[in-house]
């Protein structure tokens, strides 16, 4: 499984003027810096995370339907057993599921009618299952035969979990006062406090 943004957020989760009462500037002489700053510390958030923090599009990229919920044989054991057919979208809150396509066995793609499959959207992460106990589709043996496109992320900066906004504070602060460097997309090295704050978000499941 993989993932990739198709829709970035319009907006910051922290604001401008925030991050200005946070690094003790008053003029707007740095205000672009200080912007460059907030969107890299969000990135990196999201990236080491997986959890978006403003709505956003994903989409999640994998190469089968999970096993259907039929009981089977292990081929090495007389016990019986039952693969999960559960789907796990990562990026932390979801809003809503967009679309579900896959390649069926001639190779064409298909899109998934929202009726047949369930979406548990309280969950983090959030959990598809195909509806009615039936199976998901059959697909060729090819990489990326099934694509789900996803709205993730707070539509309220409040609802932002406080460890994930403190850890971006934190960040910004490191990288405007290393500012030669602080650009967008710049790489960033957790400090032990920040480290901390992202530990429990972070994820450590495949």
């Amino acid at each position: 499984m993989r993932w990739a943004i198709v829709t970035p957020p319009d907006d910051e989760p922290i604001s401008l003027a925030d991050a200005k009462t946070h690094l003790y500037l008053v003029d707007t002489s740095q205000d672009s810096k200080v912007l460059d700053c907030i969107q890299t510390a969000r990135e990196h958030v999201e990236s080491v995370c997986e959890h978006a923090l403003m709505p956003q599009t994903w989409r999640c990229f994998f190469d089968c339907f999970p096993q259907s919920m039929d009981e089977y044989r292990h081929p090495t054991s007389h016990l019986m057993s039952r693969a999960s057919p559960v789907i796990q979208l990562p990026g932390g809150h979801t809003i809503s599921v967009d679309s579900v396509q896959y390649r069926d066995t001639t190779g064409t793609v298909q899109t998934l009618g929202p009726s047949l499959y369930a979406a548990d959207l309280l969950s983090i992460p959030a959990r598809l299952l195909p509806a009615y106990r039936t199976s998901w589709p059959a697909t060729p043996a090819w990489p990326d035969s099934v694509t789900i496109d996803y709205q993730v992320g707070y539509d309220d900066p409040t609802k932002i979990p406080r460890p994930l906004r403190s850890a971006m504070m934190l960040i910004i602060g490191d990288l405007f006062e290393n500012r030669e460097s602080s650009v967008v997309g710049a790489s960033y090295v957790e400090t032990p406090a920040v480290e901390r704050l992202l530990w429990p978000f972070k994820r450590v499941l495949p």
